[in-house]
């Protein structure tokens, strides 16, 4: 993976960084661009120092083996309208019942949304994301502090089927990552009692994302998101979990969880 790797760029929203401390040392040019505001569509901002046309965007709390982040580069190389990643989402755009849920079945099920915490995309998509068209949905955005992926998700379908018309019926690929961590999950205080963060699984989340999808498709004056079912072989892909509460401190990153998810996955 290193060989096809150009440069890293870390978006740095406000909270201070010490460069000198903070940053691992990586074999490719490392770039951290702060931001002034605090706000997720700054993941998106179209940045210069973007050279090449493929994009991984990655969450920094998430782990994924990098033989699994090859195959996903290699299958995004094949079908580049695409949004290629992770974690498959599934939206229901419905003006009198609209819904957003987690995937649980992978062999008879469907999806319409991929999480850009783990995506291959087309750099061009940042461009498409930051023009005046969506101006409104960006601002719906910064109100909800929620819902910039299932922006991205609607920019690009919306500019595939106006750039490729019916070949880009779907422009959304799921990678099975087979197994991965997100460390945020696996955090508590030192001396704390054990907790873990399941802010995307709570009602409210759920809501407030079931009603981005049908805004974002009144805002644009249509539901590009078909579904797509999964390959009858797609295997559920398996999260790890510490055994003990004991074993984690309030790090998102230690040497314990590196050998956990090097030896489980």
């Amino acid at each position: 993976m290193e060989a096809a790797l150009e440069a890293i760029i870390i978006v740095w929203d406000e909270s201070p960084l010490d460069e000198n401390q903070d940053l691992p040392r990586v074999p490719v040019p490392l770039k951290v661009r702060r931001e002034a505001s605090d706000s997720l569509n700054n993941r998106f901002q179209p940045d210069a120092d973007i050279r090449t046309r493929a994009v991984l965007m990655l969450d920094d709390d998430v782990m994924i083996r990098c033989e699994v982040v090859s195959q996903a580069f290699a299958a995004w190389r094949q079908q580049q309208h695409k949004l290629v990643g992770f974690f498959p989402r599934r939206a229901v755009v419905d003006s009198q019942k609209p819904s957003y849920n987690l995937v649980d079945d992978y062999t008879r099920g469907a999806y319409n949304l991929i999480l850009t915490k783990g995506t291959f995309m087309d750099s061009r998509a940042f461009q498409m994301y930051a023009s005046p068209p969506y101006a409104k949905a960006r601002h719906l955005v910064d109100a909800l502090q929620n819902c910039e992926d299932i922006l991205m998700n609607f920019v690009w379908a919306k500019e595939m089927r106006a750039e490729l018309g019916a070949a880009a019926n779907s422009t959304v690929l799921f990678a099975s990552p087979q197994c991965y961590a997100e460390t945020s999950k696996l955090c508590r205080a030192p001396g704390a009692e054990w907790s873990i963060s399941m802010g995307s699984r709570s009602k409210t989340h759920l809501r407030n994302r079931a009603l981005c999808g049908q805004l974002f498709a009144e805002m644009l004056g249509s539901n590009p998101l078909p579904h797509v079912p999964f390959e009858k072989s797609t295997v559920r892909p398996r999260e790890i979990w510490p055994e003990k509460a004991d074993g984690w401190v309030a790090q998102g990153y230690n040497s314990s969880l590196a050998q956990l998810f090097r030896s489980q996955c």
